[in-house]
């Protein structure tokens, strides 16, 4: 729906391509606040899958602030493919606090992030105590 309404009005969706490209842009830009690159890279998950898997891939790296690492970790969330499953499981394995709870989230939206979290339960690799109550919940859901 939201496509269609983008795509109806030209000036609309030139708009929206600047945002994206800006995201980049503002996402990298270590003069930028850290709170405007938090924005920045959030919408960078709304970018093609290739060019936002190359925007992020930075903010996976160990010193990263704690606050960007957060905003590539949600991205990769609002990011509806595959690759985005490896790096939130090892977010989910690497992270503590509300990090590693953002990407047992993003884990958890999808069936193929699911299944990885039930094999890295059973297999030791993320402890049982890594998910929240209400993560293992949604875990047991159908």
């Amino acid at each position: 729906a939201i496509e269609r309404w983008m795509e109806s009005d030209a000036q609309r969706m030139a708009r929206w391509q600047r945002v994206l490209k800006w995201s980049i842009e503002k996402a990298a830009d270590e003069k930028t606040s850290t709170g405007t690159r938090y924005d920045a890279l959030r919408l960078v998950g709304m970018l093609p899958e290739q060019q936002a898997f190359e925007a992020l891939r930075p903010y996976w790296d160990e010193g990263v602030h704690e606050e960007l690492r957060m905003g590539a970790i949600s991205a990769a969330s609002d990011i509806d493919s595959p690759r985005s499953i490896p790096l939130l499981f090892d977010a989910a394995k690497n992270e503590s606090g509300h990090l590693r709870s953002l990407a047992i989230d993003g884990l958890l939206r999808t069936r193929a992030g699911r299944a990885v979290l039930v094999e890295g339960l059973q297999s030791g690799g993320l402890p049982a105590e890594a998910l929240t109550a209400g993560q293992h919940e949604r875990l047991a859901a159908p």
